[in-house]
């Protein structure tokens, strides 16, 4: 962990900045930009909320928000599972894109799945994306007007993306839990020291459960069929003469940025 390699927190974040993200000046200047403007509002706001009579610090209902898609879903696996073995009896809730329910449906990892489309991990031109006429703000708004009504005590989110904390922080949950590191750090109530030792995402979701003291008793993302898909699965296997028992490798070649496309060709030759 990095507080055990003697770093400050704010060293910390600093390196993670370097080694877990690759940022242009650019984005990075944009971001600092929207904490500027949203610092004095984000303060203003959090002192009348702190006026309010304090409610129940008793765990009862967690919410998770994921914002990405097929890889980061799959990443987050390990830490639903550890979160569900450290708050047992605890109704928790992933806030995510519809289009992977799929693959959570047959796990029990989760009691709720709220849908929500992000703007910022949709497919298109940075225009559509941000056009605040766009259809999908509208239904992120009412998606936001859903998670409000629930009342959570605890948010986490392990991506650091201002964007992200903000929308937990519009949530109003009393206790939100993530990174500062990308920007934001100010929109949660408490902030997570990064893993430089364990640089994979799935890393960062397991560190904010040892921030809050909790074990992690799972790290391998693991995927459970449903008796419709092995069924079909053995059927497509048996067309292409695969038997069982044969070693079979998957390979995804796709990426939606460029910078992570290595190209079909090349996917080939190491297939070949």
């Amino acid at each position: 962990m990095s507080d055990r390699a003697g770093l400050s927190k704010k060293e910390a974040e600093a390196a993670a900045r370097g080694c877990l993200v690759k940022f242009s000046g650019g984005r990075r200047f944009a971001i600092r930009l929207a904490e500027l403007v949203l610092l004095p509002m984000i303060r203003c706001v959090d002192y009348f909320r702190s006026r309010r009579a304090e409610s129940s610090k008793e765990i009862r209902k967690i919410l998770v928000l994921e914002a990405g898609n097929l890889g980061d879903i799959v990443g987050i696996l390990p830490f639903l599972r550890s979160l569900r073995a450290a708050y047992a009896g605890t109704h928790i809730a992933l806030l995510a894109n519809p289009n992977m329910f799929p693959m959570l449906e047959n796990l029990d990892l989760v009691d709720e799945l709220l849908p929500v489309r992000f703007p910022w991990a949709i497919h298109l031109s940075q225009w559509r994306r941000y056009n605040p006429f766009a259809d999908h703000w509208t239904q992120l708004a009412r998606a936001l007007r859903e998670v409000r009504k629930r009342e959570f005590d605890l948010a986490l989110s392990g991506r650091g993306d201002l964007r992200d904390n903000f929308i937990l922080w519009l949530s109003g949950i009393r206790r939100r839990v993530g990174y500062g590191f990308l920007g934001g750090g100010f929109l949660m109530t408490e902030t997570a020291m990064p893993d430089l030792i364990h640089l994979h995402r799935a890393d960062s979701w397991l560190r904010l459960l040892e921030h809050l003291g909790k074990d992690v008793s799972d790290r391998q993302p693991r995927l459970e069929l449903s008796r419709d898909e092995q069924i079909f699965g053995k059927e497509y296997l048996a067309q292409l003469r695969i038997e069982e028992g044969d070693l079979v490798i998957g390979i995804h070649p796709g990426a939606r940025i460029g910078v992570r496309q290595w190209g079909a060709a090349n996917f080939r030759v190491v297939g070949e």
